[in-house]
């Protein structure tokens, strides 16, 4: 529905079970007109934006009662109604998937010659604001470190050190969710 199309004119296969993704869900598929190519696809789940709407509605009815008793007992007028509506344009921006894949775009063209740092690739033909399509990443899940020795693990924290502050300082962007659906690191063995 989120591309106007049926599944099969657009994916010769989707994987029926899907890794959980905050307000989402990701399949592995690959598409049609790339068969041999893994593709992430994260769909959002079904009425998750009528969901949060009357959940806000809910809010800003509590927030009108707080209000008062807060502002009567501290002596302060707090405008909750000021901090509702920016909460409210914060969540619905984060539905829009539209807002993940400009984001996605610009981190990967960041780091799109770095040895280290893979981050997906979008494919913009299959993304929506409730469906983004991207490059599949493999390779090993965070708890992989786990069993690593202590150089393994030095090495990773460095990386993603120097990922977090070269995305901070140098790009002015920083990543807020840091997972292995997201980006993959590659470590010298």
């Amino acid at each position: 529905d989120a591309l106007g199309k049926p599944i099969s004119e657009i994916f010769a296969d989707v994987a029926p079970k899907g890794f959980a993704a905050s307000i989402g869900q990701v399949h592995r598929a690959f598409l049609k007109d790339s068969p041999t190519e893994p593709v992430a696809v994260k769909v959002q789940y079904p009425s998750l934006r009528s969901n949060l709407e009357n959940d806000l509605l809910l809010l800003g009815l509590l927030s009108t009662t707080l209000k008062g008793k807060a502002a009567r007992k501290s002596g302060l007028d707090f405008d909750l109604n000021c901090y509702r509506e920016e909460l409210r344009r914060s969540l619905l921006n984060e539905l829009d998937y539209r807002h993940e894949l400009c984001s996605l775009q610009r981190a990967h063209l960041h780091w799109k010659d770095s040895t280290q740092i893979e981050i997906p690739c979008a494919i913009e033909r299959y993304c929506g604001s409730e469906i983004l399509t991207m490059s599949w990443l493999e390779g090993n899940p965070w708890t992989w470190l786990a069993e690593q020795d202590q150089e393994i693990k030095n090495q990773a924290a460095e990386l993603l050190l120097r990922f977090f502050l070269t995305n901070w300082l140098q790009h002015g962007e920083f990543h807020a969710d840091p997972h292995a659906g997201n980006f993959r690191f590659r470590l010298k063995n």
